[in-house]
């Protein structure tokens, strides 16, 4: 079955990329398209529990994620190649299985990129 591939690549707070991807992809849920969610490169790092946004003045990205299972996002993945050390791997905020998070390798990121209609990367 074709979908469409979000793929959030920064770091919660530096831009306004993470939001923006997420925002998209809670749209594009609401339209009826299926949705994978894939965080790649920095963008692990908005489901580090040491993140937030009080400091500049921002809503918690990390409690907006929460919300994607209610908006029909269940294939949400986690390529974590070499951006993440194991030690911040325990110290992810999100109960993996809760969101349905799974782990991604190279090659299973690539068939995701080959199998979707269209790639936003934010």
């Amino acid at each position: 079955m074709a979908y469409l591939l979000f793929v959030s690549t920064h770091t919660p707070y530096h831009t306004s990329h993470a939001k923006d991807a997420l925002e998209a992809a809670l749209s594009a849920s609401n339209v009826g398209l299926e949705i994978r969610f894939v965080f790649y490169g920095d963008g692990v790092y908005q489901l580090l529990e040491t993140q937030s946004g009080d400091t500049i003045d921002h809503k918690s990205l990390l409690k907006q994620l929460s919300l994607m299972p209610l908006y029909d996002i269940e294939n949400i993945y986690i390529a974590l190649g070499n951006t993440i050390n194991p030690e911040q791997y325990q110290k992810l905020a999100i109960d993996l299985e809760s969101l349905g998070l799974r782990s991604l390798e190279d090659d299973g990121f690539a068939d995701l990129v080959k199998n979707a209609n269209n790639v936003l990367v934010f």
